[in-house]
């Protein structure tokens, strides 16, 4: 039997078809809102402000954010003097800062040198070229090799550019075997995201 489509039999269809949209998106919401949210990156490292610092070189006109935890060496203080870059003659450039974490050290140096602007960009003999890398505005080109030790190979990894007269290299050198080498490696990641020329 069919019931004829008065005003009272649209009104209870109406508000029937309303209590199922209803109930459609209150399970829906309450299934978005329960879900597990997966990381959108698993590299992803998550650094209270207050933990940070910044370093400015005013002379080569460059700075970064690094972690406050870090042991900041630097030559122009009177700090231990280590290679501006692997492999380089040391007479070819300047050792700017080393920053010491728990499982390996970032360091900068800048070669000035005629020798150090023509080597710059070319792998050495004991290098692997690994193609180029974006950090602020600046494309950097990669190079990579092991360093075997004693008790434990150091991983290093060179970044290097001409930016005006100048061989810039950050080196990253990593103790593989360290039981804390993936969060130093992370933190050196961030540092390296957070570097940037003033000029």
């Amino acid at each position: 039997m069919r019931l004829p489509m008065n005003r009272t039999n649209w009104l209870i269809v109406a508000s029937i078809a309303l209590a199922v949209v209803g109930v459609a998106f209150l399970v829906w919401g309450f299934s978005r809102q329960s879900s597990v949210l997966e990381p959108q990156d698993e590299r992803t490292l998550f650094i209270d402000q207050k933990d940070l610092s910044l370093y400015a070189n005013g002379e080569f006109g460059f700075s970064l954010v690094y972690p406050a935890a870090a042991e900041v060496l630097d030559p122009a203080s009177g700090a231990e003097a280590f290679p501006w870059r692997t492999g380089a003659n040391s007479e070819s450039g300047t050792p700017t800062a080393s920053f010491h974490l728990p499982a390996g050290e970032l360091r900068i140096g800048v070669g000035e040198s005629e020798e150090a602007r023509r080597a710059c960009l070319t792998s050495a003999p004991f290098e692997q070229s690994a193609g180029t890398r974006t950090l602020g505005e600046t494309t950097w080109q990669v190079f990579i090799f092991e360093q075997l030790g004693m008790e434990n190979v150091r991983g290093i990894t060179s970044y290097r550019v001409l930016h005006g007269e100048q061989c810039f290299a950050i080196e990253t050198l990593l103790l593989r075997a360290d039981p804390v080498a993936k969060e130093t490696a992370d933190r050196f990641d961030f540092m390296l995201s957070n570097f940037s020329f003033a000029r």
